[in-house]
This record gives C-alpha cells, structure tokens and sequence, in this order.
C-alpha cells in the first residue's frame, strides 16, 4: 500500500507537519598522523560518502577540529583515536572540548602508553550544547594520533543532534525536549503520517 508519509528523506517535527527537523551533525576523519597535539585535535577530512558528511558544510572547521553547534539542543558526541607511543613512558589523555575550555570535566579518556606501544581512546556521551558552542577534541603531548585515507586505520570524529530544544520543536510535539528525534520519526512512520 501507498504510505502518505515522507520519512525516508527527513524528520517531521509533528504528525501533520511538512516542516523537516534539520539533521545537524559531522561525522570526520583523520586525514594524516598529529604528533604531540598539546591542545585541539587538528587536520581531519570530510569527504562525503556513505561515511562522512558534515552538515551543514560550513560548521565544521577540518583545519582547526572545531565544529560550532547550529542550533540548541542534545548532541551524541564520539572520538574513536588511535594513539601510538611517542617513546616517553607516559599515558596520553584526550578529552571534548567546549568553547576552548579544556579545564572543564568533559567526557574523556586515556590510553597506556607506558605497557604498550599503541592503543585505542573512545569517548562517547551526550551533552547539551546551545547554538555556537564550539566543540572538538583535544589530545596531551606525549603521543601520535593515527590519520590516514583508509577508513579502518585512521581516527574518526563525530557529532549528531540528537534532540532539539527549542519550543517550536517540542511544542508541538507536546513533548519532553529530550525525546530523540529519529525516535519520533520512526514513530510518525510506524503509525503511518
């Protein structure tokens, strides 16, 4: 049967609206090795395909690692980086950052680069952000974080709004500001609006 929905391609914002929730988000890769980041994470890639997008375009610096939030509301923020030992004997820390601030305690992590020679970081959380935070992520300076062109060898860096907080949204979902929006979609498509 004919189905009067348009899932598929966007999110609807109510049961009768033709007004598409905006996907927000970037999902970036490491273009080359960062030795000694000291600070932000630097140098990633977008090229779009089935893997990596940024949207919109702009918001996403691939120089500088920053991405400025374009609308208020709940992002799912994850880093998966490959760090090799610089030789020093130290741990290496990476952590998101917000606004520049790396002193705040934002979701982190390290890896032991004392007993072995590499190892993986996976950061993963949720966090609220409003509209022109910029985020990133930032690496100690005591080892190389893996970038490359291959898609299985290399770091990757990721954001995607996951919940919008503005009052257009949830009011006239009639709903909590925290509900996930690819939730209300498959709902909207499940019910068949």
């Amino acid at each position: 049967g004919e189905l009067n929905n348009s899932f598929g391609a966007h999110l609807l914002n109510s049961g009768n609206s033709t007004s598409p929730i905006p996907i927000y988000g970037f999902n970036a890769q490491k273009n080359d090795d960062h030795i000694n980041p000291n600070g932000v994470i630097t140098g990633w890639s977008i090229t779009e395909n089935s893997w990596n997008f940024s949207e919109p375009t702009s918001n996403f610096n691939t120089s500088s690692g920053l991405f400025t939030i374009p609308s208020s509301g709940y992002y799912k923020l994850c880093a998966m980086l490959i760090v090799f030992s610089n030789g020093n004997g130290n741990n290496f820390r990476s952590n998101i950052i917000i606004n520049g601030d790396t002193t705040a305690p934002y979701a982190g992590s390290f890896v032991d680069l004392i007993n072995q020679d590499y190892g993986t970081i996976n950061i993963s959380t949720i966090i609220k952000l409003n509209k022109d935070d910029t985020i990133g992520i930032s690496g100690s300076n005591n080892g190389t974080i893996k970038g490359g062109t291959s898609n299985t060898n290399t770091s990757t860096f990721s954001c995607f709004l996951l919940a919008s907080d503005t009052q257009t949204n949830t009011r006239q979902m009639g709903l909590s500001s925290i509900v996930p929006l690819h939730q209300l979609g498959h709902d909207q498509f499940a019910e068949g609006k």
